[in-house]
């Protein structure tokens, strides 16, 4: 499309690995799907999307109309490999392949982490994403980042995370608990090696919501469990402060940090000006930014390079500033009413679902958590994770029996 960045998800159009994996099942074997597999009667939230993105073809503000294709492509095709595999395999074969999918995953991030920065082995960090792997892994004055198979400390965090909470509904469920402990162990030594302090707050915020969800076995907007988490949350916040990950926050860069997050938060908030109601259009604020804001909000007193060629650091900024408050209400709707009745069903006789549901809960939160303060939710690895998670997640109680324990 351009060379130029459009916004949080990329600048083109290509074939994403979920497709990828598409072709590959329908060449071995696995081709059944009929069309009336893509109804979605029962998930009315990608017709809303879509409509979003319809919305942005014709917005007139738009700077480059096309650009909700890149998000919509990627969607698109993924939607084709879970189209397949729900078609194609048991629930108890996905299950399991998303357990081996993220145990073989979070092994090869152990192993890379191993590599770089313990070891110092820089050919390897920088041998999947180049050097803008290396530039991110070293930005911190003082200390390496682990950056795995990704480009930025954030993503493999934020990727680590997920599986901290999907084994960790696993162990809960008593799934594999002595593999289920060695995987976590895993994903928090290479998420502490990111050294991404947002997520290490999240961590905690996430951990102590689902140990709530599965002690209480009910939804978690109740008094007493929002009464428990807050005290759970506060009590380890305390904990953290006393120990020396604190330093972190407290003697390093996190002021600067802020001041950039604020600075870029005010220019979303510039963008939301111009089309309150709809915003300028999916995956288009930052070619926004950098060719169509005419206001300075700070008066020429910032250098604007950064701010006007990276995505806002808040997911739920760039919601509001590309599809309005319209999209944003779509979005708090969905969060809550999805995190609301999940909760709900993670105590139930079916060991599948009681995972799932609660594995997602912990995602939906996460990613809901860590977009005040990055973008990486919406990088196509995450994003992708997530709908892959989200879309086994049910409301359905009567469904296939669940996954053997033992």
């Amino acid at each position: 499309m351009t060379d130029e960045l459009l916004g949080q998800f990329g600048n083109g159009i290509r074939l994403e690995v979920p497709f990828l994996f598409f072709l590959l099942f329908s060449v071995i074997g696995y081709y059944r799907l009929p069309l009336k597999a893509f109804s979605f009667k029962s998930n009315p939230w990608f017709y809303l999307f879509v409509g979003l993105c319809f919305v942005s073809f014709f917005n007139p503000i738009n700077p480059f109309p096309v650009s909700a294709l890149v998000p919509l492509s990627f969607v698109t095709q993924m939607l084709l490999l879970l189209k397949v595999i729900e078609r194609n395999f048991t629930r108890d074969q996905i299950y399991r392949g998303i357990f081996d999918g993220l145990t073989i995953t979070i092994t090869i991030q152990f192993f890379l982490a191993i590599c770089y920065p313990v070891l110092g082995i820089e050919a390897l960090a920088s041998f999947f994403k180049g050097e803008a792997a290396m530039h991110w892994a070293e930005r911190r004055e003082g200390y390496r980042s682990a950056v795995g198979i990704f480009t930025h400390p954030g993503h493999l965090a934020l990727y680590c995370l997920i599986s901290v909470v999907f084994f960790l509904a696993n162990y809960l469920n008593h799934y594999e608990k002595k593999l289920s402990t060695a995987v976590i162990g895993m994903s928090l030594f290479v998420l502490f090696l990111t050294y991404s302090r947002t997520t290490y707050i999240v961590l905690m915020a996430v951990v102590i919501l689902l140990w709530v969800i599965f002690r209480q076995g009910k939804g978690v907007f109740t008094f007493k469990n929002i009464l428990i988490f807050a005290i759970g949350f506060s009590f380890l916040l305390f904990v953290f402060y006393l120990s020396p990950l604190s330093e972190m926050y407290l003697k390093s860069d996190s002021e600067e940090q802020f001041d950039n997050r604020f600075i870029h938060g005010l220019l979303g908030y510039e963008i939301w000006r111009q089309s309150k109601l709809i915003g300028i259009g999916v995956n288009s604020h930052v070619y926004y930014l950098a060719h169509k804001l005419v206001s300075d909000p700070f008066g020429g007193k910032v250098t604007m390079d950064f701010f006007t060629s990276n995505p806002i650091h808040n997911i739920h900024v760039i919601i509001a500033a590309e599809v309005g408050i319209l999209g944003l209400l779509t979005w708090l709707s969905y969060v809550i009413s999805k995190v609301h009745r999940l909760s709900k069903l993670c105590s139930t006789s079916n060991s599948y679902i009681n995972i799932i549901n609660m594995t997602f809960v912990g995602v939906l939160t996460s990613l809901f958590l860590y977009g005040f303060f990055g973008w990486s939710p919406f990088d196509t690895s995450i994003f992708g994770t997530a709908i892959f998670i989200g879309y086994f997640a049910t409301t359905n109680t009567n469904d296939e029996k669940g996954i053997e324990v033992y």
